[in-house]
């Protein structure tokens, strides 16, 4: 490395979130005709560019030609150190990592790339002293997934003194438990955080709750809860939640929602949801009444509700659901809707928001199919899943050439 680019690099490493030093990186490298400074700002803009601008595929389908050519010697200067690298912003920004690894060459880490965020593999023993380390302070993410560490890995996490800055932790398919839950709840450590995953963690209602009133996690914009043991309690407690009036996504797929239990629903909180995976909790049409009755939803442009068992009447409930008016994507994969629950969806007054339908895996028929070919109630529908089997082929290419695709 050239001393006048490992002086750039260095300015990059000291910090991390400017986007200035890399910039100016990335003219140095256009002046060599090095194609990694067309890299550093296809990323950069990558990383301002709102999520519904036109400019964004173009964008996109550039830095995929990019890393595809350069990836490996881009990254090439951590071989040794870590493992498969990510890059934003133009430079390497999450790795995956041996804790006793990061313990014995983390400045050696920090000086080659910003690095922001560490996926830890093999934590065991040296879990203590891995949240001992000063060098954690300099992440903004961390992730230790399926190390099976139990809820011993939360208390540790609460009393490191170095993740006061984390705004994203991943620690999923540990153990943790409702009482590991219920430390970070209470702990105001985290109060920066802004994505938290606790899937895969025998967690319940009891821990739930405890989110669900924490003003230490606030800050929460996601929250991942996929395969745990959440009832509709716990769901209701987290939409009607007085503390997190920043949550816009909530994972609870693989959970208990369907649970067949008295429940009246929840008054309303802060929580205003913008996208909610509710997939594969056998949720039934008495389940749907439950679902759209919860607080927190009014905002709601995307609804997953794959896998479950909505049925006809259920996808009635959906059609007479007045809060629908905001959705922009709705999945209702595998969930034994036929021609009666196409015609209830297709006649629905407050889908015309819908951009894209997912009706794949049900028993819809050409009956079904006619209700969507004629019906004026999708002006933006772009997208329209239907069923491999059931259609004759004259059905799906008029609703291919209606909805594309």
């Amino acid at each position: 490395m050239l001393p006048e680019e490992a002086a750039l690099l260095d300015r990059i490493c000291a910090d991390p979130d400017d986007d200035g030093p890399r910039l100016v990186f990335a003219d140095w490298l256009d002046e060599r005709n090095d194609p990694r400074g067309e890299f550093i700002r296809v990323q950069v803009a990558l990383a301002r560019v709102a999520a519904n601008d036109p400019l964004i595929g173009a964008l996109r389908d550039r830095e995929e030609v990019l890393l595809a050519r350069y990836h490996a010697g881009w990254s090439d200067q951590l071989r040794g150190v870590a493992g498969w690298a990510e890059f934003r912003r133009g430079f390497v920004e999450t790795v995956n990592l041996e804790a006793r690894t990061f313990l014995r060459r983390a400045p050696e880490l920090f000086r080659l790339a910003p690095v922001r965020h560490v996926r830890f593999l093999d934590v065991g023993s040296t879990l203590e002293r891995l949240m001992e380390s000063s060098h954690l302070a300099r992440l903004n993410a961390l992730t230790i997934y399926a190390q099976h560490i139990d809820e011993r890995l939360t208390r540790l996490l609460v009393e490191s003194p170095h993740l006061g800055a984390l705004g994203h932790l991943n620690i999923g398919r540990n153990r943790v438990s409702d009482r590991g839950a219920e430390r970070l709840a209470w702990s105001p450590r985290f109060r920066n955080l802004a994505t938290l995953d606790l899937s895969d963690n025998a967690l319940g209602d009891t821990g739930i709750r405890a989110i669900a009133g924490s003003t230490n996690l606030s800050g929460l914009a996601s929250l991942e809860l996929r395969r745990n043991e959440v009832t509709r309690f716990g769901l209701g407690a987290l939409c009607a939640s007085p503390a997190l009036s920043r949550l816009r996504h909530l994972g609870m797929a693989l959970n208990h929602v369907r649970t067949p239990q008295e429940w009246v629903p929840p008054s309303a909180g802060a929580v205003t949801l913008e996208s909610l995976d509710l997939s594969e909790n056998g949720l039934t049409p008495d389940a749907m009444a439950m679902v759209t009755a919860l607080p927190g939803l009014a905002q709601l442009a995307r609804l997953n509700l794959g896998h479950n068992e909505v049925g006809n009447t259920g996808a009635a409930v959906l059609a007479a659901w007045k809060a629908a008016t905001a959705l922009r994507v709705l999945r209702l994969t595998n969930n034994r809707i036929g021609d009666d629950g196409a015609r209830a969806l297709a006649r629905s007054p407050y889908f015309h928001q819908l951009t894209e339908l997912d009706l794949s895996d049900n028993p819809v028929h050409d009956r079904g199919g006619y209700e969507f070919l004629n019906t004026p109630r999708f002006p933006q529908l772009k997208r329209l899943g239907l069923p491999q089997w059931g259609l004759t082929p004259k059905m799906r290419r008029a609703l291919a050439a209606r909805y594309g695709g």
